[in-house]
Order: structure tokens, then sequence, then C-alpha cells
């Protein structure tokens, strides 16, 4: 079980998903930041396995050790038929005859690691996609593999959708597993190279390298993997309200978390776009569900403390900047209302998480924005139809009343953090309009009048 500190003590995040083993642990035998057992075809004898170690050029103490390292050797049996796990085993030699046995093509291991330390500037903004092949050759073992991964996930995206059937799939964590090593399957964002000033060296590698057409062979589940990765978000969507990942491990619990963040703010115009198995109308992305199911697991406080402690915090701080920003699109009216559910969420945690949601310039001006826009859409409405219309139909001022309470409940929560007063300084006349009007649902009002009070009470703390 994941042990959350207080939410005193939340920071620094980098303890929280820590394994036992790494905690009795007093000294790492040498830093890493992760690394992975993947066991590869070897000719000419030799071992099977192979680690890779993926590190910093900067030495990384164990206290920032996010991935524990792997004390498991993965053996091939004589059948060749499973994976035997054994402990305390340096070194895993073959023999001739057991290299008969490997088949042709190499058998990976999927493990899940943490991913490499850099910051989230260093790596190109576009993820490696595959060009469309002008002949694809497919072999029927191929496709028969194919289909039936297929007609597995939709078999699981189905029975999601039955009332009862998500609090059942939440419990399961080898669903939950193969959720997490799923959500972000060979989406992969290149590092950054430095611009070449003399591109006519290496032309032709350079042409080999870069059009994957030219192997499309290697990527014959390229297509598959579409309407995977639409099943999984689909799912994960639909069962996000009833999953609770704090009683679960975190190799079960770290790759969703980091796989919905990285959805949420991936600038890749796969992640934005609707997804390749859709109309090019339609309104479901990546981003769009991975919105969903992050609103859906906040809902949960323990949750939302291993949202927070998912690192990077450079991605959370992203993300907040990114829901800021959705808070104007008036066009895109449930992406504005994910926002505002999880801005609630999210500033109730933590001072520190609500200083930094706050310092996103447009925040607070747009959520005052956000109800002042629902106060005049019924005032329009009870103009034209009547007060009963309105108190009958609360919606049809655009949104619900539940929304404007988290809207005016976020602002109460940010406006009680001193840093904070003297950014609603400049909206005090905009608040005591919103308090003093007649439309206003009174709940609403009343937590606005605690945001003016918040501000007023306590001298407002100017910079020097």
């Amino acid at each position: 079980m994941i042990r959350r500190p207080p939410r005193s003590t939340l920071f620094p995040y980098t303890t929280l998903f820590r394994s036992e083993q790494i905690r009795r642990r007093t000294s790492c035998d040498r830093p890493h930041s992760g690394c992975a057992t993947v066991c590869v075809k070897v000719e000419d004898g030799g071992s099977l396995e192979k680690i890779l170690d993926h590190r910093d050029d900067d030495k990384v103490e164990e206290s920032e050790c996010v991935s524990p390292k792997l004390n498991k050797t993965q053996v091939v049996d004589d059948d060749d038929k499973r994976w035997k796990e054994e402990k305390d085993v340096e070194k895993t030699t073959t023999t001739e005859e057991e290299l008969k046995d490997v088949k042709e093509d190499a058998v990976f291991d999927v493990v899940w690691r943490a991913p490499k330390r850099r910051r989230m500037e260093e790596y190109e903004e576009e993820a490696y996609t595959r060009d469309e092949p002008s002949l694809c050759l497919v072999t029927d073992s191929q496709d028969s593999l194919a289909r039936r991964c297929v007609c597995i996930s939709n078999i699981l995206r189905s029975l999601s959708f039955v009332p009862g059937n998500d609090t059942e799939l939440s419990k399961s964590s080898g669903f939950l597993t193969l959720i997490g090593k799923l959500l972000l399957l060979q989406h992969e964002h290149s590092v950054r190279r430095p611009p070449q000033r003399n591109y006519d060296k290496e032309e032709e590698n350079d042409i080999l390298n870069s059009c994957s057409s030219l192997h499309g062979e290697r990527e014959w589940w390229w297509d598959t993997l579409h309407n995977l990765r639409e099943n999984t978000l689909v799912t994960l969507a639909n069962i996000a309200g009833q999953l609770d990942l704090s009683v679960y491990p975190e190799d079960v619990g770290l790759p969703i978390l980091d796989g919905l963040l990285h959805w949420a703010v991936c600038p890749a115009a796969y992640a934005q776009d609707p997804l390749p198995t859709l109309s090019s109308q339609s309104i479901l992305s990546p981003q769009r569900l991975s919105l969903e199911a992050l609103c859906k697991l906040s809902v949960q406080e323990n949750n939302v403390d291993l949202l927070l402690a998912t690192p990077p915090f450079s991605r959370i701080e992203r993300l907040f900047a990114f829901l800021a920003r959705a808070l104007g699109r008036h066009e895109e009216q449930v992406v504005r209302e994910f926002s505002v559910v999880l801005l609630h969420y999210f500033s109730q945690a933590d001072v520190t998480i609500a200083r930094t949601i706050a310092q996103n310039n447009p925040c607070v001006s747009l959520l005052i924005a956000f109800i002042e826009q629902a106060e005049q859409s019924a005032m329009n409405v009870a103009n034209a139809h009547g007060i009963n219309m309105l108190r009958d139909n609360p919606d049809i001022m655009g949104t619900s009343l539940d929304m404007l309470r988290r809207a005016a409940q976020t602002l109460f929560s940010l406006s009680r953090v001193p840093d904070n007063r003297s950014l609603f300084v400049q909206h005090q006349h905009r608040l005591l309009q919103l308090v003093t009007s007649q439309i206003l649902d009174q709940h609403v009002a009343s937590i606005i009048a605690d945001v003016l009070y918040e501000c007023s009470s306590h001298p407002v703390q100017t910079e020097s």
C-alpha cells in the first residue's frame, strides 16, 4: 500500500512513489533514474539479458530515485513457454541448445519504467508517428493477432459502460496494470537536436532514419495501436469514478497517473486532434478523454494527493496553466467545466498548490468571468421567459449550479492564501456586483461574499 504523507508535508514529491524495498535499502548499487530488463536474441552464445539503464549525465542520489532498480532476472525455459523470475541472480548464461529454442524475432518483456529526468522543453513537441507506407504486407498470423487484441479490448470497453461493472473493473490490479502499459505504448517524444549547419553530410543515412515507411513491416501493428489506445482511454474514463489508486502499489498506480497527466498537457497534434479511428468532426481526443478521467479521479482525496505528487512538478505547473487558459475557451464548454472541476479539487489540496494556480495571471479573472457569464445568461432567460422558467430549468443558463459553486469555492480557496490577496484587489468591484445580484444563486453569492471578506480582513501584502 502506498503511504500518503500528510498534506502539509506533501512535498518533496520524489519520496511518495517509493517501494518498500527501496525504503529499506540504505544505499543504491549505482545512481540511476530507472532501468528495465529486456530479453533479446543473442547470437554466437552469450547472455539473453540486457539491462537498459537510463541515466542522466549528473549523478542522482538515492533519495531522488523514482523507480526502484529491478533485482529480477528473466530467463528462458527449455520449452520457451514462459518467463521465470529468480532473485539474487546477477548473471544468466545460456547454452547453445537453449539458444536454438529462441525464436527468430526478439522477445521483449514490457516493464514500465519511470521516464528519464529531463525538462519537458528538451523534448520535441510532436511525438513519433509512422509514415503511411505505399504497400503494407501483413501476414495472416499478424492480422489474426491484431484482430484478437482489438476484439478483447472492445469487450472490456463495452463492459465498462454497464452500471456496476466499473466497480468490479476498478478492483482488478491486473486489469489496471494492463491499462497503465497501454496508455503511453509507443508514444515517444524524441530529444531536441541542435540545429545542423551543414545539411549535405550523411544525407542518405538521414533519409533512411527519418522515413519510417521504408521499414513498415516492423510496425505492422501501428493501425491496431490506435484502436487499443482509444479503447483504453474510454474504458479508463468510464471506471475512473470508482477507482482509488491509493490502495494499489506504485507499479500499478504510477503508470496510470503518468499517462493521464502526459495526455492532458501533451503538445503533439495527435493528443489534441480527434483520434485517428474517428471522423474529423468528432470531439473525442486523447486530451479530452484524459481530462475526463482526471476529473473523475479527483473526486477522491487520495487520488488528488497522488496526482500532485506524480513527478515531474513542472508538468503539474503546465497542467495548471492549461486549465487556466481553457477557462477562456467559450466555444468549448465541456473543457471549461473540466477545468473548473480540476481547479476546484487542486486548490483545496495544499497552500503551495493554491499559490501556483493563482500565479497563472488570467486564472482569477477567468473564474470570475465564468460566474458573470452564467449570471448574465440567467438574467436574459428571466427577462424573456420569467423567473419560473429559470427556477425549473437552471441549466438553461449555459451551465449548472454545481459548476458555479465549484468556481466560487475555487476563488475562496485561492483567496485564503495571503500571497494571493493582492490578485483579488483589482476584481473587488466585480465580486461586489455578483454578491448584490438579484438573480444569482444565494449559495454562490454567500461564497463570493466570503471571498470579499478574506481580501478585506487582512492587509494586502505588496511586493517591494
